[in-house]
């Protein structure tokens, strides 16, 4: 007849040896008359959970969104009905509607490659466009090196995107703390536009408003077509407004300055949603 596996188990169990340089470090173990379980560190079997993203399945531990996130933690410690647990199966996978293939995977990257990774969310200089007259032309020729970097670049300001709007969606507060810091260390890291529209959204990336605000307004290129696109019409139109009635100082900023010396008070429309 098999042994228990309860923590009262007198099963015999392998004993894994390791070659240590302090020959006391043994010294410091007190045996116990039967092991117990650790509170935090002994993981139950049905430690997978399979998720759909855009019509592809994903199979990885639940341990890490339980811990990580409040929404999932909820939703495992909840299940739908009795004797049933989401995301057990193929079938009965947690579909994710709201998420791209890309942000999940910039999430699950981040939690198995990047945990013991400190650079993973360190942010680095951008590469800068340099610009004609205002007009936000890029300056030719570029070497291929250049544009190897700007590509490079882009795919890092995408990728870290991504990982805050998941992060954002489903409550993975620790995660979503490390990003902002690290974009906060150099925020050129990611598109001014996107930047704000996250800001308006979120309590938690409210201070990113004004700055990304004064840094649209104050920088020489206009707003593109695709930026009007993602701003909607009323920031939009604030946004121009300002760049009109600065248009006469505005120069001043082409030499590293900014027009900008006091607080600016927003709008109330300018938080609202179109």
């Amino acid at each position: 007849m098999p042994a228990s596996s309860g923590p009262s188990s007198t099963a015999t169990s392998t004993t894994v040896n390791a070659v240590s340089a302090n020959s006391d470090a043994d010294s410091d173990v007190l045996p116990l008359a039967a092991p117990i379980h650790h509170e935090r560190f002994y993981l139950p079997d049905d430690g997978m959970a399979i998720f759909d993203v855009q019509g592809r399945l994903y199979k990885v531990h639940r341990y890490i969104f339980i811990r990580e996130s409040d929404v999932f933690k909820a939703m495992f410690d909840h299940p739908p009905g009795p004797g049933s647990q989401v995301g057990s199966s193929d079938e009965n996978a947690i579909h994710l509607p709201q998420v791209t293939a890309a942000q999940f995977e910039a999430l699950l990257e981040f939690f198995y490659d990047g945990m013991f990774n400190s650079n993973k969310l360190k942010t680095k200089e951008v590469s800068k466009t340099r610009e004609f007259g205002g007009f936000g032309i890029s300056q030719l020729p570029s070497s291929p090196e250049v544009r190897a970097q700007q590509l490079e670049d882009e795919k890092s300001r995408k990728k870290l995107h991504d990982l805050l709007s998941i992060s954002l969606l489903y409550s993975f507060n620790r995660l979503t703390d490390e990003i902002v810091s690290a974009i906060d260390s150099r925020g050129e890291n990611m598109d001014p536009v996107l930047k704000l529209s996250m800001a308006l959204k979120h309590n938690v990336l409210r201070h990113w408003v004004q700055p990304v605000f004064i840094e649209l307004v104050d920088r020489p290129a206009p707003l593109t077509w695709e930026e009007i696109s993602t701003l909607g019409p009323k920031k939009t139109a604030v946004i121009c407004k300002w760049r009109e009635e600065h248009t006469l100082t505005r120069s001043d900023s082409f030499h590293g300055g900014s027009i900008f010396n006091d607080p600016i008070v927003l709008p109330p429309e300018f938080y609202s949603d179109d």
